[in-house]
Protein backbone atom coordinates (compact mmCIF):
# COMPACT_ATOMS: atom_id res chain seq x y z
CA UNK A 1 0.00 0.00 0.00
CA UNK A 2 3.02 2.32 0.15
CA UNK A 3 2.37 3.00 -3.69
CA UNK A 4 -0.69 4.69 -2.59
CA UNK A 5 -2.96 1.79 -4.62
CA UNK A 6 -5.48 0.16 -2.73
CA UNK A 7 -6.48 -3.41 -3.21
CA UNK A 8 -9.48 -4.14 -5.31
CA UNK A 9 -11.45 -5.66 -2.37
CA UNK A 10 -11.38 -2.11 -0.48
CA UNK A 11 -12.11 -0.49 -3.70
CA UNK A 12 -15.08 -2.98 -4.08
CA UNK A 13 -16.49 -2.54 -0.64
CA UNK A 14 -16.09 1.10 -0.12
CA UNK A 15 -18.21 1.60 -4.02
CA UNK A 16 -20.62 -0.53 -2.41
CA UNK A 17 -21.13 1.85 1.00
CA UNK A 18 -21.41 4.20 -1.74
CA UNK A 19 -24.55 2.53 -3.57
CA UNK A 20 -26.19 1.99 -0.45
CA UNK A 21 -25.80 5.03 1.41
CA UNK A 22 -27.08 6.56 -1.85
CA UNK A 23 -30.00 4.19 -2.28
CA UNK A 24 -30.70 4.81 1.49
CA UNK A 25 -31.00 8.68 0.12
CA UNK A 26 -32.80 8.15 -2.55
CA UNK A 27 -35.04 5.42 -1.90
CA UNK A 28 -38.43 6.99 -1.02
CA UNK A 29 -40.03 6.03 2.37
CA UNK A 30 -42.63 3.40 2.66
CA UNK A 31 -46.26 5.54 2.31
CA UNK A 32 -48.39 5.29 4.67
CA UNK A 33 -52.22 5.11 2.99
CA UNK A 34 -53.99 7.34 5.36
CA UNK A 35 -51.40 9.45 4.83
CA UNK A 36 -51.44 9.68 1.02
CA UNK A 37 -55.08 9.67 1.22
CA UNK A 38 -54.94 13.31 3.50
CA UNK A 39 -52.93 14.75 1.36
CA UNK A 40 -55.08 13.91 -2.35
CA UNK A 41 -58.58 15.42 0.11
CA UNK A 42 -56.27 18.62 0.84
CA UNK A 43 -55.22 19.16 -2.91
CA UNK A 44 -58.28 18.32 -3.88
CA UNK A 45 -59.55 21.32 -1.51
CA UNK A 46 -57.04 23.75 -2.30
CA UNK A 47 -57.53 23.27 -6.03
CA UNK A 48 -61.06 23.92 -5.86
CA UNK A 49 -60.80 26.66 -3.59
CA UNK A 50 -58.19 28.21 -5.65
CA UNK A 51 -60.69 27.94 -8.65
CA UNK A 52 -63.50 29.70 -6.49
CA UNK A 53 -61.03 32.50 -5.91
CA UNK A 54 -60.58 33.19 -10.02
CA UNK A 55 -64.36 32.53 -10.36
CA UNK A 56 -65.09 35.27 -8.22
CA UNK A 57 -62.35 38.04 -9.13
CA UNK A 58 -63.72 36.90 -12.82
CA UNK A 59 -67.49 37.42 -11.62
CA UNK A 60 -68.15 34.10 -12.80
CA UNK A 61 -70.93 34.36 -9.95
CA UNK A 62 -73.24 31.32 -11.45
CA UNK A 63 -70.23 29.14 -10.53
CA UNK A 64 -69.94 30.10 -6.54
CA UNK A 65 -73.28 28.54 -6.04
CA UNK A 66 -71.75 25.40 -7.40
CA UNK A 67 -68.75 25.02 -5.86
CA UNK A 68 -70.67 25.62 -2.10
CA UNK A 69 -71.45 21.92 -1.59
CA UNK A 70 -68.45 20.82 -3.31
CA UNK A 71 -66.44 22.82 -0.77
CA UNK A 72 -68.11 20.90 2.05
CA UNK A 73 -67.98 17.63 0.94
CA UNK A 74 -64.25 18.40 0.36
CA UNK A 75 -63.63 19.96 3.47
CA UNK A 76 -65.45 16.71 5.29
CA UNK A 77 -62.93 14.59 3.38
CA UNK A 78 -59.88 16.21 4.75
CA UNK A 79 -61.50 16.06 8.39
CA UNK A 80 -61.89 11.91 7.99
CA UNK A 81 -58.77 11.93 6.37
CA UNK A 82 -57.03 13.73 9.01
CA UNK A 83 -59.11 12.15 11.79
CA UNK A 84 -58.01 8.57 10.56
CA UNK A 85 -53.91 9.59 11.35
CA UNK A 86 -54.52 9.58 15.17
CA UNK A 87 -50.76 10.24 15.41
CA UNK A 88 -51.31 13.90 14.32
CA UNK A 89 -51.97 14.56 17.43
CA UNK A 90 -48.73 14.78 18.45
CA UNK A 91 -47.95 17.05 15.70
CA UNK A 92 -46.49 17.01 12.58
CA UNK A 93 -43.52 16.41 12.70
CA UNK A 94 -43.68 12.93 11.92
CA UNK A 95 -45.39 13.82 8.20
CA UNK A 96 -42.96 16.17 6.14
CA UNK A 97 -45.43 16.30 3.52
CA UNK A 98 -48.66 17.09 5.22
CA UNK A 99 -47.36 20.30 6.83
CA UNK A 100 -46.83 22.26 3.21
CA UNK A 101 -49.94 21.06 2.07
CA UNK A 102 -51.85 22.35 5.55
CA UNK A 103 -50.02 25.66 5.18
CA UNK A 104 -51.05 25.59 1.67
CA UNK A 105 -54.70 25.35 1.97
CA UNK A 106 -54.74 27.61 5.23
CA UNK A 107 -53.49 30.33 2.82
CA UNK A 108 -55.65 29.36 0.02
CA UNK A 109 -58.73 29.41 2.12
CA UNK A 110 -57.83 33.00 3.84
CA UNK A 111 -57.44 34.53 0.17
CA UNK A 112 -60.76 32.46 -0.96
CA UNK A 113 -62.52 33.97 2.35
CA UNK A 114 -61.02 37.55 1.26
CA UNK A 115 -61.97 37.33 -2.15
CA UNK A 116 -65.84 36.28 -1.41
CA UNK A 117 -65.93 38.30 1.52
CA UNK A 118 -65.13 41.64 -1.26
CA UNK A 119 -67.55 40.33 -3.89
CA UNK A 120 -70.39 39.70 -1.27
CA UNK A 121 -69.54 43.37 -0.13
CA UNK A 122 -69.34 44.62 -3.54
CA UNK A 123 -73.03 42.96 -5.03
CA UNK A 124 -74.24 44.89 -1.75
CA UNK A 125 -72.91 48.01 -2.69
CA UNK A 126 -74.06 47.64 -6.27
CA UNK A 127 -77.64 46.39 -5.02
CA UNK A 128 -77.39 49.68 -2.80
CA UNK A 129 -76.63 51.77 -5.80
CA UNK A 130 -79.32 50.70 -7.81
CA UNK A 131 -82.07 51.08 -5.40
CA UNK A 132 -80.81 54.66 -5.01
CA UNK A 133 -81.05 54.77 -8.80
CA UNK A 134 -84.25 53.44 -8.70
CA UNK A 135 -86.11 55.82 -5.60
CA UNK A 136 -84.39 58.94 -7.34
CA UNK A 137 -86.19 58.13 -10.94
CA UNK A 138 -89.19 56.80 -9.77
CA UNK A 139 -92.83 58.68 -9.50
CA UNK A 140 -92.32 57.68 -5.90
CA UNK A 141 -92.88 60.49 -3.46
CA UNK A 142 -93.25 63.09 -6.51
CA UNK A 143 -96.70 63.92 -6.33
CA UNK A 144 -98.33 65.28 -3.32
CA UNK A 145 -101.70 63.86 -1.71
CA UNK A 146 -103.72 66.26 -3.85
CA UNK A 147 -101.71 65.63 -7.10
CA UNK A 148 -99.34 68.82 -7.10
CA UNK A 149 -95.59 67.99 -8.36
CA UNK A 150 -92.75 68.28 -5.63
CA UNK A 151 -89.70 69.73 -5.77
CA UNK A 152 -86.81 66.95 -4.85
CA UNK A 153 -83.34 68.01 -4.83
CA UNK A 154 -80.71 65.62 -6.72
CA UNK A 155 -78.36 64.29 -3.88
CA UNK A 156 -74.84 65.55 -4.65
CA UNK A 157 -72.81 64.11 -7.38
CA UNK A 158 -76.10 62.06 -8.56
CA UNK A 159 -75.47 63.76 -12.75
CA UNK A 160 -72.17 62.58 -13.01
CA UNK A 161 -73.23 58.67 -11.52
CA UNK A 162 -76.60 59.59 -14.22
CA UNK A 163 -73.95 60.21 -17.19
CA UNK A 164 -71.62 57.48 -16.23
CA UNK A 165 -74.32 54.82 -16.00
Amino acid sequence: MSTGEAPRELIARLGQKMVDRLREGLAEPETDPRVTEAEQAIDWLSALLAVETEAAIEGRISELAETGPQKAEGLARVEAALAAIPELAEGLEGFPTLRPRLEALRTTAAQNAETLAGAAEAARMISVEIQRIRDRHSSAGVYGRNGQTRERPAPPGAEHIDREL
